[in-house]
């Protein structure tokens, strides 16, 4: 369909037009053939593998619209098949991040990520865990790792923001940086809403995904702050949906088991595991979103307190110190008593 007689050209030109047409399809009824032949064609990985950026979007946008189209069924004889397919479309949908708004090639982008934001695009992911878990973990970090960086990168950063602008003396009405702040606060909403979705379909999130979450927390990676308000956001929309979501029990056995150890497990490759003070960031910063996330963790402080080794005594005093410091802190708190032993308050 796609050869290479045609042309560079002619071959970007023909999927811009295939795209646009997937792109506005409302569908009918799932399952249609015809889709499936296609979807077959463009995730060949001769097409996967090109690394022309405009080739590369357009293909992620033909086959992330004949994903929503046939939902609820898959286009591929198995749905762990589509792994390399979700690799492919979460790699792309960095552009966001590496194109400004007033890009020419920022709509495409601005398309896929509408296409990941249909509720049906993440259904299959949630169908993957159970043929092949660790497919569907390594996919879903793929995806949270994607949203959550996508802040970080050079080009979203010059974005300009809406409140500085709003400010400025004699602005009075909405300007062309105001509609670009709408874009950006779409962008963000939209992110916090894919990352939270997967994390749903999850029975538990996976060290190697909470992994990418935490990676951005410590103070000192200041270039990130947006990766990790994003992060943030995603972990708050998590917590505080009406419907069970699994990330607040997965963080909640995770800082639980990692504070009788001192440390992070060894699948914080990117947070940094073997490390007390990396998990003591984390402590801090989980603390600071919800209490209830570290409520265990924190019984397993007096623990630290009470050591032996003159260091842990002196870290755990320190990490008490700064969490009692936090305008939100609830050490202390008289409905807190009995799960800190009252030791906290007394400090």
């Amino acid at each position: 369909m796609f050869s290479g007689i045609l042309g560079k050209k002619n071959i970007i030109a023909k999927l811009q037009k295939l795209s646009g047409c997937l792109y506005e399809y409302q569908k009918e009824e799932s399952g249609d053939p015809k889709y499936r032949t296609l979807f077959t064609h463009l995730s060949q990985k001769k097409f996967l593998d090109n690394s022309n950026d405009d080739y590369r979007i357009l293909i992620s946008n033909c086959l992330a619209s004949i994903l929503r189209i046939h939902s609820p069924e898959f286009p591929a004889v198995h749905v762990v098949d589509l792994k390399d397919v979700y690799y492919h479309i979460f790699r792309s949908l960095r552009g966001l991040g590496q194109n400004k708004i007033d890009s020419p090639k920022f709509k495409q982008y601005h398309h896929l990520l509408d296409t990941l934001h249909e509720e049906s695009f993440l259904k299959p992911l949630a169908e993957m865990k159970d043929f092949d878990e660790a497919a569907a973990n390594s996919v879903n970090r793929a995806l949270i790792k994607t949203c959550v960086e996508i802040p970080s990168e050079k080009a979203w950063k010059q974005n300009p923001r809406g409140d500085s602008k709003r400010n400025e003396p004699g602005t009075s009405r909405p300007s062309e940086e105001d509609d670009d702040e709408d874009t950006v606060d779409e962008v963000v909403r939209k992110l916090v809403a894919i990352g939270a979705r997967a994390i749903g379909q999850l029975d538990f999130v996976a060290n190697e995904i909470l992994d990418v979450l935490f990676c951005h927390i410590p103070p000192q990676r200041s270039q990130n702050v947006e990766s990790r308000k994003l992060a943030e956001m995603i972990i708050k929309e998590c917590i505080e949906q009406p419907e069970e979501n699994p990330l607040k029990q997965s963080i909640q056995s995770l800082m639980t088991s990692a504070a009788k150890q001192g440390k992070l497990p060894e699948e914080f490759e990117r947070t940094g595991y073997d490390n007390r003070g990396k998990f003591f960031e984390v402590l801090r910063f989980l603390h600071y979103i919800s209490f209830e996330l570290v409520a265990g963790a924190t019984q397993e402080l007096n623990f630290w307190l009470r050591s032996e080794n003159e260091l842990y005594r002196r870290e755990a005093v320190i990490i008490v110190g700064l969490l009692t410091r936090d305008p939100q802190c609830q050490f202390g708190m008289d409905q807190n008593k009995n799960q800190t032993g009252g030791k906290f308050h007394k400090m």
